[in-house]
């Protein structure tokens, strides 16, 4: 929020630039964010190979072990690489 307000009123080519750096790293956290359950089972499944049913029972099988946590482990690497 301090960004962008600071550089709200600037018009120069360089604070164009860094609203234009911001607004894409907020895009890709999100992104990676969203997806990152997805990724994890995509992983997951590749990891044991026919061991897996499929993408829902991996999420499911997930869910019940390790909760809102386990969908979404890794996340903080993959998100710092990108920042």
């Amino acid at each position: 929020y301090a960004i962008t307000t600071l550089l709200a009123p600037q018009t120069s080519p360089a604070a164009m630039s860094a609203k234009l750096v911001f607004a894409g790293a907020v895009a890709g956290i999100i992104s990676r964010t969203l997806c990152a359950p997805i990724e994890m089972v995509s992983t997951v499944m590749m990891c044991r190979g026919d061991a897996c049913l499929s993408m829902r029972d991996e999420l499911t099988r997930t869910w019940k072990a390790e909760g809102l946590r386990g969908m979404f482990k890794g996340n903080g690497a993959t998100l710092r690489q990108l920042a």
